[in-house]
This record gives C-alpha cells, structure tokens and sequence, in this order.
C-alpha cells in the first residue's frame, strides 16, 4: 500500500491521521506545537512498522499515485480528486477500483481532514469585488458542483446536493465510490494552518521528520520531539 500522507507534500491529510489517533499538530490556542506528544509518536510509528514489514512503499507523493494510477500497488490514500483519474486507470488497466473511508486506529473515530480547496478574495476595488463575489457563487453553486463532482470525483459542497431530490443523487446511485467520502462529511476537520510566517518551514520539519522516522530508520519519538522543539522555535 501507499499512503500519501506521509511524504512530503501529503500534510494535509497527515493532520487527518494524527486526529484519527487522539493527536494534533497545534495546540487548541494556536501557541504550542504538539507534535511531539506520545499520540503523534504513536502515529508515525505505526507507519515506520508498516514499512518494516513490507507493506508500505517508500514512493514520493507523485510516484505513489501514478503507481496506483497504473494497478501497482493495491490500497492508496489520498484525496477524492484523484478519484476521476484512478476511474480511468482502472478502465484501461482491466483491474476494479473500490473506496472505502479513511482507515481507522483500532476503535477510535475517523477524523479527516479536507486538502485545503477554498475560493479568495483580495480585491479591494469595489467592481472587482463585486465580479468576485458573483464568481464564489456559482462556484459554489448545485450546477458548478454537477460539473466538478461528476468530471474529478471531487466530493460536493453541501451533502444535500447528493440526498434524493438533489442534483448529483443520480450520479452518487450510479457511482457508488463517492459514497465512502460523504459518509466522513460529518466528520471533517479543517487543515490546520501554523501561526507566524514560518509555515512553510515548520510544515518541512515535519514532513522531513516523519518519512525520516517512517523510512530512513530514525527512531520515531526522537525524531518527532526533535521536530516539534524545532518548530515551536519557528512560531515563537
């Protein structure tokens, strides 16, 4: 199997894991990183045993998905987006694709977390405004969620879209593989984002930190402590 997650590139679903076993990236206060608590070590560890026994590749985000892509390797976790490519892939592989929700740890509840898709807007003319506003809202809307949902797989923004009656309940009857991810909606987290002007290198650290832990035989709770003392560092 391959786990998106857990390379670089794949922090934001990485966050779904650590909240599936009890752990977070920041403190509730946005002033402590906790990465390096024993709910996060336990997280990484269980990958770094994965590893050793064989069953997860050391493959980068890209390689991991067009392996998948391709019929290589057998469970893949990654976002809904790419489900529209592994459709295809599927297709022309002759193998069957399947989805399931995120896996758990043990008992405990699945916590995702989304990838981080959200509409902006910066501008301070009141035109502009006003065009980008009209823009948000048909992006937004049950039509532009036809197109999106039905074309990449990408789940719906409101659930209702897919309840009998609605816009997509055709399509989600017809394509049951969306059905696993808007079971989780309930259940979704935000991506946390870092305090400071340092996230980009905090998100490094850890990134760096874990597939050291996972892959290049660093033990895990030296590894992860390390990275959180150093990342505590960067938002202080």
């Amino acid at each position: 199997m391959s786990v998106s997650c857990v390379v670089t590139g794949g922090s934001w679903c990485m966050q779904g894991l650590f909240l599936s076993n009890g752990a977070q990236v920041l403190s509730d206060d946005r002033t402590t990183i906790e990465f390096g608590s024993d709910a996060a070590i336990d997280t990484v560890a269980t990958f770094t045993e994965m590893y050793e026994d064989g069953v997860l590749t050391n493959e980068d985000f890209t390689s991991q998905y067009e392996a998948f892509a391709q019929g290589k390797t057998a469970i893949h976790v990654n976002s809904s987006a790419v489900q529209g490519a592994f459709m295809m892939g599927a297709e022309a592989g002759g193998w069957t694709l399947d989805a399931h929700t995120l896996p758990a740890f043990g008992d405990q509840a699945v916590v995702p977390t989304n990838s981080g898709s959200f509409l902006a807007m910066f501008a301070t003319d009141p035109a502009k405004q006003a065009a980008a506003w009209e823009l948000m809202q048909f992006m937004t809307s049950p039509r532009a969620y036809e197109i999106i949902s039905t074309q990449i797989g990408y789940l719906p923004l409101r659930s209702s879209m897919a309840d009998e009656g609605g816009p997509l309940y055709d399509w989600v009857e017809a394509n049951p593989l969306v059905k696993p991810n808007l079971e989780q909606l309930d259940a979704l987290e935000p991506w946390v984002s870092y305090p400071g002007d340092s996230y980009a290198q905090v998100d490094q650290v850890l990134a760096t930190a874990i597939e050291d832990a996972v892959f290049y035989g660093a033990d895990p709770a030296a590894t992860m402590t390390e990275a959180a003392e150093r990342a505590q560092g960067l938002i202080e």
